[in-house]
C-alpha cells in the first residue's frame, strides 16, 4: 500500500500549494477597496462609485465649489434641518466630491452639506419610499456665505491681538473638530497684532432667527458683544471692564428664563436658562444699568421686573420670588 502512496505525494503537494495561492489571492480580493473610494474618518466609504458595498436606502450625490468637486466637507441626514447641530456630520474626503449615506430608513429628509470657508446648503424634503435602493440628489453648489471681519479695540481705539472673537449658536463643540463646531453653528477668530479678525462661511443656523451673538475677549481688556443678523458686515468690537448678575428664583418652576436688557448705552441684552436648583447666572456683562425679566419660555412674565446696576469685576445679586405681587 505504501508504495502505491509515495508516488502521489508530490503531487498532492502541489495541489495543496496552488489552492492556498487562490485562497490568498480571494481573500485579499475581498478586502480591496474599490476604484475611487474613500473613507471619512468615520470609516464610511466616500465615492458612491462603490454603491454595491452601501445596504438599505442611500442618500448620494456630489458637492462642488465655484465649479470644482470638493474633497472634504461634512454631510448631515435629517427629518428636520433646524435641528441638525445634534446630529454629528458625517465626514467625507473624496477627489471627486462624492458622497453616499446608506441604511436610512423610509421618510422624508433634508440633506445638509457644510465646509469649513463655506456657506451651508440645504437640500429640502429628499423622500425615501419603502423600496431599498439609491436616491441621487445630484450636484450641490457651495456658496461663500457670509463674511464678518472688523477690529477688536480698547475703549482709547488702540488694537488690541490675541483676543478670541466668537459667534455661538449652538452647543459648544471641541475646537478641534471643524466639522462639528459648523454643525453647531459656532465660528472662531482670533484677533492680530493689528486687532484685525475675519469670520468665513458664516450663516444664521437658525433661519426664524433675526440676529446672533457676536463676542469678544481678551483677560486684560475685557468683553464686548454685539448682534448681528444674516449678512456680510464689518463689526469693531470695543473691548470694556465687565461684571456679572447671578440669583436665584424662589418657588422655581421648570423652564424659567432670566432677560436682561441694558438702559445705557451699551445696547447689551442676554438670557439664560433657571437651573433645576432655582439658581441662574450671567457673564460677562457689560458695565451699565440693566433691567432683569423672570419669564417662561413663552416671555410671559412670571415676577416683577428688577433694576440693577453692574459695575467693573462686581458680582450683582438678583433674587425673584414667583407668584409675587
Amino acid at each position: 500500500m505504501s508504495g502505491h502512496l509515495i508516488p502521489a505525494l508530490p503531487c498532492t503537494l502541489m495541489a495543496m500549494k496552488v489552492l492556498a495561492a487562490l485562497l490568498s489571492v480571494a481573500v485579499a480580493a475581498c478586502y480591496a477597496k474599490p476604484p475611487g473610494s474613500a473613507e471619512s474618518p468615520t470609516g464610511t466609504v466616500a465615492s458612491p462609485s462603490a454603491s454595491k458595498l452601501y445596504s438599505g436606502r442611500v442618500v448620494k450625490g456630489r458637492v462642488t465649489a465655484a465649479g470644482k468637486p470638493l474633497r472634504y466637507f461634512g454631510v448631515i441626514v435629517t427629518s428636520n434641518f433646524s435641528h441638525s447641530w445634534q446630529a454629528p456630520p458625517v465626514r467625507i474626503r473624496a477627489k471627486d466630491g462624492r458622497f453616499a449615506i446608506d441604511k436610512l430608513d423610509a421618510g422624508t429628509y433634508d440633506v445638509v452639506i457644510l465646509a469649513k470657508g463655506f456657506g451651508r446648503a440645504i437640500v429640502p424634503n429628499v423622500s425615501l419610499g419603502a423600496e431599498l435602493g439609491e436616491t441621487d440628489v445630484g450636484d450641490i453648489a457651495l456658496g461663500e456665505g457670509f463674511t464678518i471681519r472688523g477690529r477688536v479695540i480698547d475703549t482709547a481705539g488702540g488694537a488690541v491681538g490675541g483676543a478670541d472673537v466668537l459667534i455661538q449658536q449652538g452647543i459648544h463643540a471641541s475646537t478641534d473638530d471643524d466639522l462639528d463646531a459648523l454643525s453647531k453653528g459656532n465660528f472662531t477668530a482670533v484677533s492680530d497684532d493689528n486687532g484685525t479678525y475675519q469670520i468665513d462661511g458664516f450663516f444664521v443656523k437658525d433661519i426664524a432667527s433675526h440676529s446672533v451673538k457676536l463676542t469678544a475677549s481678551h483677560p486684560k481688556f475685557g468683553n464686548a458683544t454685539v448682534y448681528i443678523g444674516a449678512e456680510s458686515r464689518t463689526v469693531n468690537l470695543v473691548l470694556g471692564p465687565t461684571g456679572t448678575i447671578e440669583g436665584e428664583v424662589i418657588g422655581n418652576e421648570h423652564h424659567l428664563v432670566v432677560m436682561i436688557r441694558s438702559v445705557t448705552a451699551t445696547r447689551h441684552s442676554d438670557t439664560v436658562l433657571v437651573g433645576s436648583n432655582g439658581e441662574f447666572r450671567l457673564a460677562p456683562i457689560p458695565v451699565g444699568e440693566y433691567e432683569v425679566r423672570l419669564v417662561t419660555q413663552e416671555l410671559k412674565s412670571v415676577a416683577p421686573p428688577q433694576s440693577v446696576r453692574v459695575e467693573a469685576g462686581q458680582v450683582t445679586g438678583v433674587t425673584f420670588r414667583t407668584g409675587a405681587p
